[in-house]
């Protein structure tokens, strides 16, 4: 599966929503809270789509997003000790930031494991 489909769905069930695959046709269907898509969800091109997911790992206490320039920082504190998550400059400010939001997620589920 490709790296797109792969990275929203962790983002989609970060989010709380769910993931089908219908049945007669290629096609993923996503539902994340209140938006149904039919396709790929636009994380890594719309901030209207985006931005909900960097204010949820913002409202956690001990992790902060940090928007600059040319990159995004998300920096965690696990077990007495600082984590930095952090995109390489891009060619998106969009695009780093989704880049910052998929590997916090990554690093996240690893580490938050019930």
């Amino acid at each position: 599966m490709d790296d797109l489909l792969e990275n929203n769905k962790l983002i989609a069930e970060f989010m709380g929503g769910t993931i089908e695959k219908l049945v007669k046709s290629s096609d993923t269907l996503f539902f994340i809270k209140d938006k149904v898509c039919m396709g790929q969800p636009q994380w890594n091109i719309r901030y209207d789509w985006l931005m909900p997911v960097v204010e949820k790992i913002n409202s956690f206490d001990k992790h902060g997003v940090v928007i600059h320039f040319n990159r995004t920082v998300i920096s965690t504190h696990f077990k007495n000790k600082i984590n930095i998550i952090s995109s390489k400059k891009d060619e998106s400010l969009i695009n780093n930031t989704y880049k910052a939001v998929v590997e916090f997620i990554k690093w996240y589920n690893k580490n938050n494991k019930k």
